[in-house]
């Protein structure tokens, strides 16, 4: 008995044993834990999609105090951060050729910014991460792997051009001997400025837009209207290049009222969009269209 009592103790021993065994071997699944090599696009976790990029490299290596911590960009700390820093995201520094125009290029791995600073040789740029050991080749191509898949966001689209409408940035006037005046205003700067007449006087305006060049863009029409939110019946000036990004539109005061507040709007496109963009608009705050619009004494 006392034999058998040992047996049937041994068993439960072993049992227990085993189990506590399978409690230890057995954690909660890792999504990452035995898929190093899963570059399936539709997984979320794969090591070539943008969470995988964000937990394997760029959270782990890169973030680090002082640096893409949110002190510069691209910023690491969030895979959402990290994706909107990335993808389409202007070079700041670039290198010496001003070679590339964004950090990613969906599809397109020998133009993506990103790229150049995990592979560079350049000493004067450092290859990133900086303080820390390159990357190796399989976590290399696992950042290829996610651009030329498409440089996917966290919901597994396909990145695409954000493309903008152009930017009507400001608008400066002179007279004809290249005097400004749009600071010789009613009431400060959301109110008319004062145009002595008769005479001309040109409207300068700095547009650019994200995919278009400044010389490419379309329409640049300024239109003069008496009405703030109504241009229907306008009066056009068709503007023409100047430089950099700005264009240039000349006005007559003879064509115009006296003692009259009018007001002025600038309509462009790129070469993008079937829409034409104006600025101000019939939404803008009434303290752009008051500073678009002048008076002749």
């Amino acid at each position: 008995m006392k034999l058998k009592a040992l047996v049937v103790l041994g068993f439960l021993f072993a049992a227990v044993f085993y189990s506590c065994e399978r409690k230890v071997d057995d954690p909660i699944a890792n999504p990452f834990e035995g898929n190093t090599e899963d570059t399936t696009s539709n997984n979320p976790f794969a090591v070539n999609s943008i969470q995988g990029l964000h937990k394997n490299i760029f959270a782990v290596k890169c973030a680090n105090p002082t640096c893409h911590d949110g002190t510069f960009e691209p910023d690491f700390r969030t895979v959402q951060s990290t994706y909107n820093s990335l993808v389409y995201q202007p070079v700041i520094k670039n290198n010496a050729q001003n070679s590339f125009k964004y950090r990613v290029i969906p599809g397109n791995i020998k133009d993506s910014w990103l790229v150049e600073r995990l592979i560079t040789a350049d000493q004067n740029l450092g290859k990133m991460p900086l303080y820390a050991p390159e990357l190796t080749q399989q976590e290399l191509l696992w950042v290829y792997g996610w651009i030329t898949d498409g440089a996917k966001d966290l919901n597994g689209n396909v990145s695409v051009f954000p493309n903008k409408p152009p930017t009507v940035n400001y608008f400066v006037a002179y007279n004809s001997n290249n005097d400004r005046i749009d600071t010789n205003r009613l009431s400060g700067w959301s109110s008319p400025f004062f145009v002595s007449m008769p005479s001309t006087f040109s409207v300068v305006i700095s547009v650019e837009d994200d995919s278009t060049a400044a010389p490419n863009l379309l329409v640049n029409e300024l239109k003069v209207s008496l009405i703030r939110d109504d241009f229907t019946n306008a009066q056009t000036i068709q503007a023409t290049y100047l430089s950099g990004k700005f264009w240039v539109a000349s006005l007559n005061t003879a064509n115009f009222p006296s003692n009259t507040q009018l007001y002025f709007r600038y309509f462009v496109q790129d070469t993008d969009s079937p829409t034409v963009s104006e600025f101000p608009r019939n939404d803008s705050q009434y303290w752009y269209k008051e500073n678009a619009s002048f008076i002749i004494q």
